[in-house]
């Protein structure tokens, strides 16, 4: 079933990514697969979960997307239809989850991507649960402004690998006048979702309390 998507905040980048999720398809019911392979299948870290099904959902769409000037990006995971190939899937999500990763002073997001360590960006839900799907993460170009005494501001561009799987995703309910669409909201996420994309480590524990959950991307420098 299709699905209008609406943002009640804009953005400047988006990426679209499908992900297989934890529920197993093996089962003539449905079920949860425990034998799966660790970072292979999606099953978010949820705050606050009230019902711990809702990890569980055979696909996923993941979306990345740019706030602001590009120093934040918001994930948005929306479950995808549990129905098998054979039937015709009606489900229409009646919740989405969020977070956020916020960028140090003086980066910006200027692109988003989604890469895999296998190569495979975007291995699709129905493929049999024995494909090899090894870690999914976020490729990020990123735009660092130097201000210097003597060339005023000089810009490098970095690529960021980020590993999204282990962040604190925030449950949203749907609650939508028009069947067909999911509006994304623009409230405020709580603390433990909102975390930090570090280039350093914290200098010691006190550092590490003030700047709360973050995350250290691999990076590497593409053009000065």
């Amino acid at each position: 079933k299709n699905i209008d998507l609406r943002f009640e905040v804009k953005h400047s980048q988006l990426a679209i990514h499908t992900r297989r999720g934890a529920w197993s398809s093996k089962h003539n019911h449905g079920g949860i697969d425990e034998g799966i392979t660790p970072n292979t299948f999606f099953k978010p870290h949820i705050l606050n979960m009230n019902d711990g099904m809702d990890r569980y959902r055979r696909n996923w769409m993941i979306l990345a997307r740019s706030l602001g000037r590009g120093e934040i990006v918001e994930v948005v995971a929306i479950p995808g239809c549990d129905a098998s190939e054979n039937h015709k899937c009606e489900y229409f999500p009646d919740y989405y989850l969020r977070s956020s990763l916020n960028l140090p002073d003086h980066y910006e997001v200027t692109n988003i991507a989604f890469y895999g360590d296998d190569g495979n960006s975007s291995p699709h839900p129905h493929l049999d649960t024995g494909t090899p799907v090894r870690r999914q993460a976020l490729g990020l170009t990123v735009r660092h402004a130097q201000p210097t005494s003597e060339e005023g501001t000089v810009f490098d561009e970095e690529l960021w690998i980020v590993h999204y799987d282990s962040v604190l995703f925030q449950r949203f309910d749907s609650n939508n006048t028009v069947k067909s669409e999911l509006a994304v909201t623009d409230c405020p996420l709580s603390a433990g979702c909102c975390a930090s994309l570090r280039i350093t480590h914290p200098v010691d524990e006190r550092d590490e309390m003030e700047t709360g959950i973050f995350f250290q991307p691999k990076r590497r420098v593409i053009s000065t």
